[in-house]
Order: C-alpha cells, then sequence, then structure tokens
C-alpha cells in the first residue's frame, strides 16, 4: 500500500515538473516572440496627425503687402510612423490610424522613407510653383490685380503636393489685405495645379483630427474625397469640398 502510494505521489510530482516545464517552454517561446515582433520594423506604416501652419508667415517676395494680423490659411500636414510587427498587429486590431503599406508609398527596390522624404520635399517645390502661378492668374481674372515679383513659400522641411491649395489661397488673402479670411483661421488640404484645379491628397482622417485640435472653424478638401471626410464622424469645424480655387474664394466669400 505503501509502495502504491509513494509511486502515486511521484507521478503527481513527475506530471507537475512536466507541466511546470511545459508551461515555462511556452512562456519563453512567446515571451522570445513578443520581443521579436516588438523589435522587427514591418512594412506598414501609420499614418498620424501632424501639425496645422499658418502660411502667411512663410510668404516671401519683393512686392508682397505687409503680413496679416489677424487670421489667415493654414495648411496642415501628417506623420508617417514605421511601425514594428507587433506595433502592426495591435493597430490593426484597434483601428485608431490610418495604415498604408511601403508598397502604397513606393517604397520598393530598396527605397526607405528618408527616400520617401526627399521626394516629398521635391513635390512640395513643384507644389509651390502651381499655387504662385494658380494664384497670379486668380487675383489677374477676378480681382483685377497684379501679384508682381518673384513670390514663394518657404516650407522648411514639410514635404509633399497637398498643401498648394492653402499656398494660394494664403497669396490671394495677402495681395487682398487678409479680407479673404476674415480674421477667421481657415485650414486647406488639396493639390493646387497651375489651372487652378483641386486634386485629391492622402491622409485627410488624420489631418482632420489635427485641424479639429486646432483653432480652424472652416477645412477646405478636395470636392472628390469630401464625403469620404463627413461620413467619418461629426466634427467640430465645417468641412467644405472645393474643385477648383476659384470655388474655393466663392466659397469663403458666402460664409
Amino acid at each position: 500500500m505503501r509502495g502504491a502510494t509513494s509511486s502515486s505521489i511521484a507521478a503527481v510530482r513527475h506530471r507537475a515538473r512536466a507541466g511546470f516545464m511545459g508551461a515555462l517552454v511556452v512562456a519563453l517561446v512567446l515571451g522570445v516572440a513578443t520581443i521579436v515582433l516588438d523589435t522587427t520594423a514591418s512594412s506598414t506604416y501609420a499614418i498620424t496627425p501632424g501639425l496645422v501652419l499658418r502660411v502667411d508667415p512663410q510668404l516671401r517676395g519683393i512686392r508682397m503687402p505687409p503680413p496679416l494680423q489677424d487670421g489667415g490659411v493654414d495648411m496642415v500636414d501628417v506623420r508617417l510612423e514605421q511601425l514594428t510587427n507587433l506595433g502592426a498587429l495591435i493597430e490593426r486590431w484597434s483601428g485608431s490610424s490610418s495604415l498604408v503599406s511601403a508598397a502604397d508609398l513606393g517604397l520598393t527596390g530598396g527605397a526607405n522613407l528618408a527616400t520617401y522624404q526627399r521626394e516629398d520635399r521635391r513635390l512640395m517645390e513643384q507644389s509651390v510653383q502651381m499655387a504662385v502661378r494658380a494664384a497670379r492668374e486668380e487675383l489677374r481674372v477676378r480681382f483685377h490685380r497684379d501679384l508682381g515679383g518673384d513670390v514663394t513659400v518657404a516650407h522648411g522641411n514639410i514635404g509633399g503636393p497637398s498643401a498648394g491649395l492653402a499656398q494660394g489661397l494664403a497669396i490671394v488673402d495677402r495681395v487682398l489685405g487678409g479680407s479673404l479670411s476674415g480674421g477667421r483661421i481657415i485650414v486647406a488640404s488639396g493639390t493646387l495645379a497651375a489651372s487652378g484645379a483641386v486634386g485629391p491628397v492622402g491622409g485627410l482622417s488624420a489631418k482632420l483630427d489635427a485641424v479639429e485640435r486646432s483653432r480652424a472653424t472652416i477645412f477646405l478638401v478636395p470636392t472628390s474625397e469630401l464625403g469620404a471626410v463627413v461620413a467619418q464622424r461629426p466634427h467640430a469645424v465645417t468641412v467644405i469640398g472645393v474643385a477648383t480655387l476659384d470655388g474655393a474664394i466663392s466659397a469663403l466669400e458666402a460664409r
């Protein structure tokens, strides 16, 4: 009887040790997997709200009127953050950020985020040139005003073409002495062609978050993307879709 009892106790202890060791191995494997996931960069990027920046102080021109004292047109950008594999899993589960892949950003063939940012700065230079041309024509045709001289927009390290609409509006607003913004803070996001056509941009959901945290009361977006922005949720700013620079000016004059 004692032998049987001792054997039973030994068997129980053996099973307990085996169970403990099994659990320990599983825990170690999970721990290592978590570390690997948390430290290994994925090919997924999160788009998060960036900065809302006044364009007027960045305008440069020999014959430009003095800077505005109140209100004006702002541009808004987004931040791109490369996620770890674990971070990407968490973001997909929570849905708290808009996600894009490296392929979506054109990061193929060895290109990295630094490459993307350099290209973004080149696109910004083009955006400034298009915005100046569109604003010059709008001032000439609609307001019979001459922009005159060389005009540009200092933009620092901000890149991408989506500030074109804001830049064009800011130039017109400065020449008109601020009558377009009328003391209001207006944010605009959209590409702008020399013809005045407004084109689509990316990251509007994150941009809307940034705009709502600012003091802006109006957010101008491309007409083609208005439905997607408005459908997201109620917002604290008035969101208006515009298709042209001329249409954006009319929308602001009507309010």
